[in-house]
């Protein structure tokens, strides 16, 4: 029953009623019959401002509809209204449900939704939910928009407003999300909005009171936008909590993303745009890079172990490229999916001349200079790393092991790697230009198709990272353009239908007096 249809007046209420404690108050939060209420408000002596309040909450019923199941309660609101009502804003309900349902509207004095854990809250698509930050809170930490404890679910398929006060890591911020404890999802869907209007004002904010065990992930495929400018932090934390978080295919990020020192993950999608930059803290922190996604700032792995990964498929859309510099403090670079990324600049400058490469899987280009590096290098089954770009640029000084493909190409003849290079791939030379091996070779095989490729140290070649050339025979070495250029020793292990050197219509220089070695040399346009 609405407090409208209650005949009192008010001046018969405010000389009939004397003040109320805090207690007290809590009965107004109940679905108590009205007149039972005012019965028990005079003989209790409550306030007019009580029955105010009181009046506020049952006007506010009228746009929600509250059930009760097994204990557990479920609220719908499909109007519009300007207040939640009380007993599930600031009650701190466990195990509550509040839909916000299509095209529905809250807007708040304050916090409009405050829960306790177990929470699930849906934002419906066309609704907006908005605090205009008054007061601070139920909480005492602001008037956040929505605020959930641990192990609660918020997915947002509408907008979710705080006008905010501009009062970042000062615990009254005014986030348009506030979790209080961990073990949290949050999921911006397409369509989906997360904004506050006033700059310093973060969009959500993980207050880790508690439970900093567990993690909180966030999905977007909507927009988050911090601050009026879009220079604010999308997400803040008050200590060690850890964040997954993931711009999705269809997610638009206007802010920067700042992580604390739990050890946190962040995902860039293909197709998706982050307008901002990146910070993950302290801890041992994961990012991955799709091919495709946009991204506009600088990526800090700040401190702790921390892994780039760069991902993606060959036919995804989209540029593919880093520039060290901007992106740092990592200390390990893996590449996988199938796609092709290129890294300009020099590595050492993605964290340090200790850095290492993982090539796991597709092509890796390093076309900056690298002289100065001292990282290992692997390159897997599945990976191709390239050195050169076609140009004059691009080098990596130290130990290769390489059981994938190693291919260099450069059209200039500087190029010397004084590296060893082990393992069971294929070394190739596809540039114009030369290219030295003046460390040892030892398991890979070669081919040469343009250039020259020199060899200055010991070679044992096999055949193991070589497929079967033309004629049905794995090769050693194969020799189908350009040059191969012995200076050093070569020992090729072959069996049957296997060749140590084969030259294809090219050429083989060996520096040596006396007769060839025993190589299994077949030779099909061109004399030894």
């Amino acid at each position: 029953m609405a407090f409208t249809q209650f005949s009192a007046t008010h001046s018969n209420v405010k000389n009939s009623l004397q003040s109320c404690r805090a207690r007290d108050l809590i009965r107004l939060r109940r679905d108590i019959p009205l007149r039972s209420l005012l019965r028990d408000c005079v003989r209790l002596g409550v306030s007019l401002l009580a029955l105010s309040v009181a009046m506020a909450a049952s006007a506010a019923r009228a746009g929600c509809v509250e059930t009760t199941v097994d204990g557990k309660r479920s609220v719908t609101c499909t109007e519009t209204t300007t207040f939640i009502p009380s007993d599930y804003a600031g009650g701190r309900a466990n195990d509550t449900s509040v839909t916000v349902a299509p095209n529905a509207t809250i807007d708040s004095p304050g916090a409009a939704i405050s829960l306790g854990d177990g929470a699930r809250v849906t934002i419906g698509a066309g609704a907006t939910v908005t605090s205009n930050s008054q007061g601070t809170g139920p909480n005492g930490i602001g008037a956040n928009t929505i605020e959930v404890g641990s192990n609660s679910t918020i997915d947002i398929f509408g907008t979710v407003r705080s006008k905010g006060q501009g009062t970042q890591n000062t615990g009254q911020g005014d986030e348009a999300v506030n979790p209080l404890g961990n073990g949290n999802a949050i999921t911006i869907h397409q369509g989906g909005r997360i904004e506050t209007l006033t700059d310093g004002t973060p969009a959500i904010w993980f207050q880790a009171l508690r439970d900093n065990e567990r993690g909180n992930t966030v999905v977007n495929n909507g927009t988050i936008q911090a601050g009026a400018s879009g220079t604010s932090p999308i997400i803040g934390n008050g200590g060690a909590v850890v964040v997954a978080f993931t711009n999705g295919p269809t997610g638009e990020v206007l802010g920067n993303l700042t992580l604390g020192d739990g050890e946190d993950t962040v995902a860039l999608r293909g197709g998706s745009q982050f307008f901002g930059s990146i910070a993950t803290g302290g801890g041992d922190d994961i990012v991955d890079m799709y091919k495709g996604a946009g991204f506009t700032g600088s990526v800090d792995g700040g401190g702790g172990s921390n892994t780039l990964s760069l991902l993606g498929d060959a036919g995804d859309a989209g540029s593919a490229a880093l520039i060290p510099g901007s992106v740092r403090n990592f200390d390990a670079i893996n590449k996988r999916g199938t796609s092709t990324w290129t890294i300009s600049g020099s590595v050492s400058d993605l964290g340090s001349n200790g850095v290492a490469i993982n090539v796991n899987q597709g092509t890796l280009v390093l076309s900056g200079d690298n002289d100065g590096y001292q990282g290992t290098t692997t390159v897997a089954a599945a990976g191709t790393l390239q050195i050169g770009e076609g140009g004059s640029q691009g080098s990596l000084p130290g130990a290769i092991t390489n059981n994938g493909v190693l291919t260099f190409n450069r059209t200039d003849s500087l190029l010397v790697v004084p590296g060893a290079i082990t393992g069971t791939g294929s070394v190739r030379q596809i540039g114009a230009g030369a290219v030295t091996l003046a460390g040892a070779l030892s398991g890979v095989s070669l081919r040469v198709d343009a250039g020259r490729l020199a060899l200055g140290g010991t070679s044992t070649l096999t055949t193991a990272g070589t497929s079967a050339v033309p004629g049905g025979f794995a090769t050693a070495a194969y020799v189908a353009g350009g040059t191969l250029d012995n200076a050093g020793t070569i020992t090729a292990t072959q069996t049957a239908n296997q060749d140590g050197v084969r030259i294809d219509g090219a050429t083989l220089i060996c520096h040596q007096r006396g007769p060839a070695p025993a190589l299994g040399v077949r030779l099909l346009s061109r004399d030894y």
